[in-house]
């Protein structure tokens, strides 16, 4: 019986590997066409079928630190919203030390086929935020506010 990589790749719909941030490989874009979502995990007897023909490119990155402080120096970030689609838990490793030294807010969106909230607290509070509270929930995803724990009265 085949696996399910054996037969996405003979649809035509791999998996493909991503570089999220620099040097790190940070999971799969499981969707090569932007008729699907990333709401679930990647099935391909379910997706809709990719329209031409599917390559492997390198592309750039950026650390989002960097490009901050290149924009804006020492500024902080009153407000960070974060929408990564399932990378929620890579981005605060990566980003950790901008975060922690820049932002005061977070909003996430986490996606639960992907990351726990329990698992955004707990990466959250390593780096001194703190959830305010959850303001939208679905079966799939969530939203919540984290404070840093600084700014909390």
């Amino acid at each position: 019986m085949a696996s399910e990589t054996e037969r996405a790749r003979a649809a035509g719909r791999e998996k493909r590997r991503s570089r999220s941030w620099p040097g790190r490989a940070s999971g799969e874009l499981p969707y090569l066409s932007i008729a699907a979502s990333s709401l679930l995990p990647f099935d391909p007897e379910r997706q809709l079928p990719v329209k031409g023909k599917a390559i492997d490119v390198t592309v750039p990155t950026v650390s989002v630190g960097d490009e901050w402080q290149r924009l804006f120096g020492i500024a902080l970030v009153d407000l960070l919203k974060v929408d990564v689609e399932g990378k929620e838990l890579d981005l605060f490793t990566y980003e950790a030390s901008f975060i922690q030294q820049r932002v005061r807010r977070v909003i996430v969106e986490w996606h639960k086929w992907a990351v726990s909230l329990a698992d955004l607290d707990t990466q959250l509070s390593v780096i001194g935020f703190q959830r305010h509270g959850v303001f939208d929930e679905s079966q799939l995803t969530g939203l919540a506010v984290y404070n840093r724990r600084s700014d909390v009265a």
